[in-house]
């Protein structure tokens, strides 16, 4: 079950959900390879199968049905893509494996990471190792167990998978309807928390190519909480990423102003706050704004200021200091097929230039009109994460008399 394939029709089918219960047998897995004379024996037995080698850009295997499109936007990185040895080099491509039978069964990723799959009756076992750089040995780093039917078909995927503070597992479940697959249901939990369950819905065109995905939280029994959200579509044929720019550059510009006047703020602001994330920048595209209330900067003692300017403080209060764009339908649509098409690339630059400008233009406009406002009222391009200081990057996109107006006020240093 190696899936190298991308075409939806190369991929067998399975029509009932499994009842088979794999997450014990993971676990077990784990903690059997969690020993590191184990782990060293498992890797060198796997090693041994290999009779051929082959370098790659990134990921040749698709564990499941459309695993690319479902996780691009944690990957930040292109499709992987076949390379002639003389191209390849350890610390950026990934060297794979391949039995007698023509299985990829090892993949060793970037220096420190290592990837192997066990082939068995009904199963196919990957785990993935990473190198401790500082104890200098290698440590079990995720688990997955894909059950197949006699056929070979995928029927269910049982996962553990350890973050640098907890332990995340997850059992899911896939959906196939005449020959597609069309979804799959899933649990999720970590470290004593209370389980996640959500659905994932394909929409495939006519040849089995994947048009759309979208994904909602669901309860125990499947039904759906929320309203669903799309995480991926299809870019159109001769799309390009600089026209889906200029595309969401006009529309969040018109948006935006139309948005704050409709929201009918009570009191005045001293500053919308634009906000992405820089740790995960698909994961608020489009952005969201937060409103800089001045009741919010009056309890702000510290000075020059840096909490008047971190959105995730300012949420912290309550979601009325915000408003997500992610009901327009048009601007959601355009950013899913952008941050497609950038994630093809293997870089956001495109989205953060979107930003800069659409900030600078907010800058220009006359917010009098639109909403009670301070004198010294700005637009502000902020990470939501914390990871980036606002601040420094301002005077890249602020009218110079408002930075100055700031800076004599002691609410900006920069």
């Amino acid at each position: 079950m190696n899936f190298h394939v991308r075409k939806m029709t190369e991929i067998p089918a399975y029509s009932q959900q499994p009842a088979l219960a794999g997450a014990d047998e993971v676990l077990a897995l784990f903690e059997r390879y969690a020993d590191p004379e184990a782990g060293r024996c498992l890797r060198e037995n796997v090693l041994a199968q290999v009779v051929s080698w082959r370098w790659a850009s990134g990921a040749m295997v698709q564990d499941e049905p459309f695993e690319y499109e479902l996780n691009y936007r944690f990957l930040k990185a292109p499709r992987g893509r076949w390379l002639r040895e003389d191209k390849a080099r350890e610390q950026e491509h990934v060297r794979c494996g391949f039995d007698a039978a023509g299985r990829i069964v090892m993949a060793s990723a970037y220096g420190s990471f290592q990837d192997i799959w066990l082939h068995g009756s009904g199963r196919i076992t990957k785990l993935v190792f990473s190198l401790d750089q500082d104890a200098g040995s290698w440590k079990v780093h995720a688990a997955k167990l894909s059950l197949l039917d006699a056929d070979g078909r995928l029927q269910a995927q049982y996962s553990r998978f350890r973050s640098a503070w907890q332990m995340l597992a997850s059992a899911e479940f896939f959906r196939w309807d005449q020959g597609r697959v069309v979804g799959k249901q899933g649990v999720e939990t970590d470290d004593g928390g209370a389980p996640c369950h959500y659905r994932y819905d394909y929409e495939v065109d006519g040849d089995g190519g994947l048009e759309r995905i979208s994904f909602c939280r669901t309860d125990a029994g499947g039904l759906a909480l929320e309203k669903a959200r799309t995480r991926y579509r299809r870019p159109v044929q001769g799309e390009r990423i600089p026209e889906l720019a200029a595309a969401i550059t006009e529309r969040l510009l018109s948006r935006i102003p139309e948005l704050v006047r409709q929201a009918a703020l009570d009191e005045p602001l001293y500053a919308l706050l634009l906000c992405y994330t820089e740790e995960d920048f698909d994961a608020a595209w489009p952005p969201f704004l937060v409103w800089g209330r001045q009741s919010w900067r009056a309890g702000v003692t510290e000075t020059p200021g840096y909490y008047l300017w971190a959105p995730d403080e300012i949420r912290a209060v309550g979601d009325a200091h915000e408003r997500w764009l992610d009901d327009d339908e048009t601007l959601t649509s355009l950013c899913l097929r952008h941050k497609a098409l950038m994630a093809d690339r293997g870089s956001q630059a495109s989205g953060r230039k979107v930003l800069l400008e659409v900030v600078r233009q907010l800058n220009l406009l006359d917010w009098s009109g639109i909403t009670p406002v301070t004198d010294d009222f700005v637009v502000v391009l902020a990470d939501n994460s914390g990871e980036v200081d606002p601040r420094p990057k301002m005077k890249a996109y602020l009218p110079p008399g408002r930075l100055a107006l700031l800076r004599e006020r002691g609410w900006l240093q920069c």
